[in-house]
C-alpha cells in the first residue's frame, strides 16, 4: 500500500490521508548563498498540512485498484485500513513513517510535525 501512495503523491503532487491531512509537494525556490558564493537551485520539497486538501477520490481509487491489482471496493477498503492504522500510529505511539515521504510525530503540545524522508530529486 505505502509505496502506491508513495507514487500517487509523486504523480498527482498531493495525497490526502482522511482525518489526519495532505501531503503535497511544493517547489522551493532557488536561493543564493552569499557567504560561500552557491547558488541552489530551485528544489521540489514535500510538505504536510492538517488541513485537508480535497482530491479526485475516482482518480486516487482508480489509481490504487490498477496499482494494486484489485478491485476499486477492495482498493477502497484498503486504503481506509492504511489511514486508521496510520493515525492509529500517531496516537499510540506518537510516530508514524510513510517509506518514501516522511515521518509524522506528535510534538508534546500535540502538534503534528513532518519530516521528509528523501530528496525528490533523487527520484
Amino acid at each position: 500500500m505505502q509505496q502506491h501512495l508513495h507514487k500517487f503523491l509523486v504523480l498527482h503532487r498531493k495525497l490526502s490521508i482522511p482525518q489526519l491531512g495532505s501531503f503535497t509537494i511544493d517547489n522551493e525556490p532557488a536561493h543564493a548563498d552569499a557567504l560561500n558564493g552557491l547558488l541552489f537551485p530551485p528544489r521540489p520539497v514535500i510538505q504536510f498540512g492538517e488541513a485537508l486538501i480535497p482530491m479526485s477520490d475516482k482518480l486516487f481509487f482508480n489509481f490504487l485498484a490498477e496499482a494494486m491489482g484489485v478491485d476499486e471496493v477492495t482498493a477502497i477498503r484498503e486504503f481506509h485500513d492504511f489511514s486508521y492504522k496510520f493515525r492509529n500510529d500517531i496516537q499510540e505511539h506518537r510516530l508514524a513513517l510513510l517509506p518514501g515521504v516522511g515521518r509524522i510525530t506528535r510534538g508534546p503540545d500535540g502538534a503534528l510535525l513532518f519530516t521528509a524522508e528523501s530528496n525528490l530529486f533523487e527520484l
